[in-house]
């Protein structure tokens, strides 16, 4: 029987590991960190992630541990707007929703093991995949086909010569979970000025997600006065409404970067990159588990279509490409456009006040945040210049 490694066991790896399972695959899911882990990043999960979670069967689990969010109260430049979602979004720390998914690839059949992968290299038509297990001991496994969902930095992009040779500069996100804000009433809030960005995402019973993004200069220069800095950019960015250091952390701080990673292409000849391994969208639209999600369904067809013979590798990754761009870069440019609009304080200020007096503005934003593929409603030139005019 054919065999499939994928790596990572975020979202993207175990949604992956479980449709292959549920298919009869022979899958070996290696995660380098035992669960539950921390990890703060992502913990909303818009309403085109929730359908990703309802057609995997997971969602009747995962909901009753989720917070309602009701949508957005964005602060720009001094102004404030309400975006309400048509339909709530939920919010769920990434250790449960994590654990939730890599349990279901168990339940369908997918082996787990704890490990760090530290190679892939290519033998005839296999894939040798080189990795440490939790005793420390080096090991190998032969797969016919390898699934990277490893992330930000991808190690099977660069040692499958997929990633791009491109340099970018890319944002820090420093954060964690924080009790004590008081009354939050279900709706996420952003701070945002040309600089960074303060939000603020209520996980329900007094505990709140919380992120400071800014520019890899200004983390350099937090060095040894993290939550110092911490404090006073919080509350410079909120105007005073808003600190972390009125608040407790519970738990580990975090740091998440750079928030840029762009891959040469997403398949090639046997090996899939999936979720954040295969491209970043800027995490200000919250993307980011809805891709993972559709893009492991999306690969593991890819991957079944070629080991059953039912397509060529060829055929198979080539579609897999074409897919995943259909996907990615409509919802990239939204946040390209978006990022562009808040960077700008006279755009933003007229975007604002245009979206105060539209309401079909406000839904197609909102549509486009809460995961409606853009191309049912196009976020395009003629819409930007509705904002701006």
């Amino acid at each position: 029987m054919p065999k499939v490694a994928v790596v990572g066991g975020g979202p993207s790896g175990s949604a992956c590991a479980a449709r292959l399972a549920a298919r009869g695959i022979d899958v070996t899911l290696f995660e380098r960190t035992a669960f539950p882990r921390t990890k703060v990043c992502g913990e909303y999960l818009n309403a085109a992630a929730q359908d990703e979670l309802r057609e995997l069967g997971v969602a009747e689990a995962v909901a009753p541990e989720c917070n309602a969010i009701a949508g957005i109260r964005l602060h720009v430049h001094d102004d404030e707007l309400e975006l309400p979602f048509s339909k709530p979004a939920w919010a769920l720390a990434r250790s449960r929703l994590d654990d939730f998914l890599l349990a279901h690839a168990r339940a369908k059949g997918a082996q787990v093991v704890t490990a760090r992968v530290e190679d892939v290299k290519r033998e005839a038509e296999r894939l040798r995949v080189c990795f440490r297990d939790a005793s420390g001991l080096e090991r190998t496994f032969e797969a016919d086909a390898v699934v990277g969902a490893d992330g930000l930095g991808s190690l099977i992009a660069r040692k499958c010569g997929l990633s791009s040779n491109a340099k970018h500069r890319g944002r820090f996100a420093v954060g964690g979970h924080y009790s004590g804000f008081g009354a939050l009433d279900g709706f996420i809030e952003m701070y945002v000025t040309k600089q960074a960005y303060f939000a603020i995402n209520p996980l329900g019973d007094d505990l709140a997600n919380v992120m400071i993004v800014v520019d890899e200069a200004n983390l350099h220069a937090w060095t040894g006065a993290i939550d110092t800095n911490m404090e006073q950019t919080s509350l410079q960015l909120a105007a005073g409404k808003r600190g972390v250091g009125a608040v407790r952390r519970v738990g580990k701080r975090v740091a998440i970067g750079p928030l840029v990673h762009a891959v040469r292409s997403v398949a090639d000849g046997n090996v899939y990159l999936a979720g954040d391994a295969g491209g970043f969208v800027d995490p200000f639209t919250g993307q980011g588990v809805f891709l993972a999600l559709r893009s492991a369904k999306l690969a593991a067809a890819a991957v079944q279509a070629q080991l059953s013979c039912t397509e060529s590798a060829q055929r198979a990754t080539a579609r897999y490409q074409r897919e995943h761009d259909r996907i990615f870069r409509s919802r990239a440019r939204v946040a390209s456009l978006v990022s562009l609009l808040i960077k700008t304080p006279w755009v933003s200020k007229r975007a604002a006040r245009n979206l105060q007096r539209s309401d079909d503005l406000r839904t197609l934003i909102m549509a486009v945040i809460s995961g409606q593929d853009p191309a049912q409603r196009p976020f395009n030139a003629a819409t930007v210049l509705r904002l701006v005019a």
